[in-house]
C-alpha cells in the first residue's frame, strides 16, 4: 500500500518546476498518539523554492480550502454548529522555531532535541492565541534524511508543521536535499 507519491514529484519537478499529487495513504506504525491514522488523504506538493515559499504556499491552500468551504457549504456548517469565525484563518500564520517552542515547553520537561508530542503541540498553539501555527527548523537528528540542512545551523533542517487549533498538525514540510552526496551521507547516518 501507497504511503507518498513524493518520490515520482521529486523526479518531476526539475523539469514541471511546480507539481502535485492527492491520493490515499496508508501507515502502519505503532500508536504514538491520538492523530495518527491508518489511512489517510494526503496532498503532496514538491517545487523549485526555499521554505519560506513553501509556507507562504501552504498559508495559501488552507486559506482557499477554507473559503471555499465558507462559500459553498454554509449549509452543511450550519448542521454541524461551526462556528465559521473560528475557522475563517487568514494568512500570514505565526512562526516560531522549534528552539523558541521548546523554551516555550520548559515546563512540560521538553528539552531540545526531543520530538513534539499532541499536547505540546496543543499547548503552543494555545500559547500563540489558538491561530494556525508554523513550528520551523526541526533539529536534524529527529527528521527525515531527505531534508535539506540549514547551511547556517548545521543541527537543524528547513523544516516545518503546521498546527491547527483544536485538531493538530495539518503539514509537514520541508526544503528537500537535492545534492546526491550530503543526501547519500544523510540517509546511511538515517
Amino acid at each position: 500500500l501507497a504511503q507518498t507519491g513524493q518520490l515520482y514529484l521529486e523526479v518531476l519537478t526539475p523539469f514541471l518546476k511546480k507539481v502535485w499529487c492527492v491520493g490515499p495513504s496508508f501507515r502502519a506504525e505503532p500508536s504514538v498518539d491520538e492523530r495518527h491514522l491508518t489511512e489517510f488523504t494526503l496532498i503532496e506538493l514538491e517545487f523549485e523554492g526555499d521554505l519560506w515559499q513553501l509556507m507562504h504556499h501552504i498559508e495559501g491552500v488552507i486559506h482557499s480550502m477554507v473559503q471555499e468551504c465558507l462559500a459553498a457549504r454554509n449549509e452543511d456548517l450550519e448542521l454541524l454548529s461551526i462556528d465559521k469565525d473560528r475557522i475563517n484563518v487568514k494568512p500570514p500564520f505565526k512562526k516560531v522555531s522549534y528552539t523558541d517552542a521548546v523554551e516555550q515547553l520548559s515546563s512540560f520537561g521538553v528539552k531540545w532535541g526531543d520530538d513534539l508530542k499532541s499536547m505540546h503541540e496543543k499547548a503552543l498553539v494555545e500559547i500563540f492565541g489558538n491561530k494556525p501555527l508554523f513550528i520551523t527548523h526541526y533539529p536534524k537528528a529527529i527528521k527525515f534524511f531527505n531534508m535539506k540542512q540549514n547551511s547556517g545551523q548545521p543541527q537543524i533542517v528547513n523544516s516545518t508543521d503546521l498546527i491547527l487549533p483544536f485538531s493538530g498538525e495539518a503539514v509537514g514540510a520541508a526544503e528537500r536535499e537535492h545534492q546526491y552526496e550530503p543526501l547519500l551521507q544523510r540517509l546511511k547516518e538515517s
